[in-house]
């Protein structure tokens, strides 16, 4: 073991690898150091609410779907994301920070806004692809949500964290759901299935 730890000593020891870097992007320019704190992780994901707000408000107005149920549904889970977000404020100025009113200009402008374009593009399938962005966003939304629970420092609110990552997740779970109801509830169609089953 003597040996074994001197020779493990006196090895010789080898840099440690780079990233290989394919290039530079000349207008790329480092963030400014900044400390990630509770008030930054509110203020974001209350800003990912209200982009995605602005993004079920751009579906209705456009007219990318004529579906009554999921108009229905992105207004409802509007209502829903305007809580979140208010609630992301609250929190935000009871530690002593200014509440985030505004949408994600990143999300809106490198996610959101790509998509949307690609639906308007989408010609007869913009229904569906309504419901794909739709279920696209309330996922990111949920898994924003839980990747933040252990990043927050205080109890309440990895609890606020968790309880409103829960409802984004039963968004996803809903349109999913519609998104092919087949796959979630394979025996509705089932004409040997019992009534029950079949309900």
């Amino acid at each position: 073991i003597g040996s074994l730890a001197f020779l493990a000593a006196c090895r010789e020891a080898k840099p440690k690898e780079q990233i290989p870097l394919s290039g530079t992007n000349e207008g790329y320019k480092a963030p400014a150091a900044q400390a990630v704190d509770d008030h930054v992780y509110l203020r974001t994901a209350a800003s990912f609410e209200f982009s995605i707000i602005d993004a079920y408000r751009r579906v209705a107005e456009n007219k990318y779907t004529t579906d009554a149920t999921i108009l229905e549904l992105l207004t409802i889970f509007s209502d829903h994301h305007a809580a979140h977000a208010a609630a992301m404020g609250e929190a935000t100025k009871q530690l002593g920070g200014e509440a985030c009113t505004s949408l994600n200009p990143k999300i809106t402008s490198y996610l959101i806004d790509p998509l949307l374009a690609r639906i308007e593009n989408s010609g007869v399938n913009q229904a569906e692809d309504v419901k794909a962005l739709a279920y696209s966003l309330e996922s990111l939304a949920a898994a924003t949500y839980q990747s933040v629970v252990p990043a927050l420092t205080q109890p309440a609110l990895r609890a606020a964290a968790m309880s409103v990552g829960s409802v984004e997740a039963r968004h996803a779970a809903v349109l999913g759901a519609l998104i092919n109801p087949t796959q979630l509830v394979p025996a509705a169609e089932d004409a040997a299935a019992g009534p029950t089953t079949t309900a």
